[in-house]
């Protein structure tokens, strides 16, 4: 649970709400790749952290990830 209020429509979402909702319909899509292009820029640390992992577990489990990232720390 990441704190999106569903209830909000998508266009009210910040920037990095937007990332955070678009990166779980990715992972909820059942798709076996998921591109991303810099991803975690618009996400503050902790979101960053979780969906970090969340791809990581993706991908341990099957899945391929293709991220585009100039952010290497």
């Amino acid at each position: 649970d990441r704190g999106l209020d569903l209830n909000s429509k998508y266009e009210d979402f910040s920037r990095g709400q937007k990332t955070q909702f678009l990166l779980a319909v990715a992972l909820s899509s059942g798709s076996a790749l998921i591109l991303c292009d810099e991803v975690t820029s618009m996400l503050d640390f902790d979101a960053q952290f979780y969906f970090l992992e969340a791809l990581k577990s993706f991908s341990i489990s099957g899945g391929t990830v293709v991220m585009t990232t100039h952010i290497l720390s």
